[in-house]
């Protein structure tokens, strides 16, 4: 598992801190996801889900999705965190995002809405659902009232989404994330994910979650940038310092979707292209997607005006029927 930057420590809770002698052992159990950040010592760390061990050194830091046994190899410190409410910062730039973003992601939503067969009593639940630009594609596709769940962590992101809700749709929106929230077994027909999967460090807790919770022939359907998606490049090329911002390219999610037991259904390519009136305005536009703006954009690099947004779109079921 890839170590998270020390710079992520910002918006972190400290839960717990201690010391582990050379040879002895700490045991971390799964009660909800947590960072564990090695300060000083070296150690070897084994999940309980499968059964790897992987050897880590100060200062390093690791999420924590299921029970760890941490072996000491040397005397170890430690600290457990708890991650930060909004850690890409969606939630601080809500605005910004509603005027820039949010039309034209819904369309893409609206694309990927297109490709469900959705039926009248289904739940549906859309995972960092932001504004709700997802579950307003399914409530303008849907030709029978659905029940609809958006969740996401970011507060204001789920404060704008309550008070632009149609009143004669049933949606409710959560704050919480997605992978501390308790999720049912086998009984959701449909889970949607809009441009969230490519900013995940860690996909495979969320989509064992995901998978428990559908029913057998249930759809998992998501929108993620292409590899290789110009208006990502474009976005890279403008940021101060590394430019790590989307973790997960389209084949690493797929290798993990098929590896959860997920079946492809169906596949396709949505373009669009973003044409603004200046680089300002290009910049203005990056700055209201929240994580890249947090690096700070570059003064000597000037975004041009017009750029193609490539994305792709994934209809998955679990296997089973109804």
């Amino acid at each position: 598992m890839k170590p998270l930057s020390l710079e992520r420590l910002a918006g972190t809770t400290v839960v717990k801190t201690g010391r582990v002698a050379q040879g002895s052992t700490l045991d971390i159990p799964a009660t909800s996801p947590l960072w564990l950040w090695l300060t000083e010592g070296r150690a070897r760390r084994m999940d309980s889900r499968s059964r790897e061990r992987e050897a880590i050194r100060a200062p390093e830091i690791y999420p924590v999705d299921s029970s760890v046994r941490l072996e000491c190899l040397e005397d170890c410190t430690y600290v457990l965190l708890e991650p930060g409410k909004d850690p890409l910062g969606f939630g601080e730039r809500v605005h910004g995002y509603h005027v820039m973003m949010e039309e034209r992601n819904r369309a893409v939503g609206k694309a990927l809405a297109q490709g469900l067969t959705l039926r009248g009593g289904q739940i549906w639940v859309d995972v960092g659902t932001g504004t709700g630009a997802m579950v307003e594609a399914l409530r303008e596709t849907a030709q029978e009232p659905l029940w609809v769940f958006g969740v996401d962590q970011a507060r204001r992101m789920i404060q704008h989404a309550w008070e632009r809700q149609d009143p004669s749709f049933s949606a409710w929106y959560i704050e919480r994330d997605v992978l501390r929230l308790p999720w049912p077994t086998a009984m959701l027909d449909g889970v949607t994910a809009l441009l969230v999967l490519h900013l995940v460090e860690d996909i495979d807790p969320l989509l064992h979650r995901i998978f428990r919770a559908l029913k057998p022939g249930g759809t998992f359907a998501y929108a993620v940038s292409a590899d290789g998606n110009p208006f990502v490049r474009m976005i890279m090329r403008q940021l101060n310092g590394p430019g790590d911002f989307f973790q997960r390219g389209q084949k690493r999610i797929h290798d993990a979707l098929l590896r959860t037991g997920f079946q492809i259904g169906a596949t396709a390519v949505y373009r669009d292209e973003i044409r603004v009136d200046s680089p300002e305005a290009m910049r203005a536009l990056i700055q209201s997607i929240g994580g890249p703006a947090s690096r700070g954009l570059r003064d000597d690099v000037s975004p041009p005006p017009v750029v193609e947004r490539v994305f792709d779109l994934v209809w998955a079921f679990k296997p089973g029927s109804f």
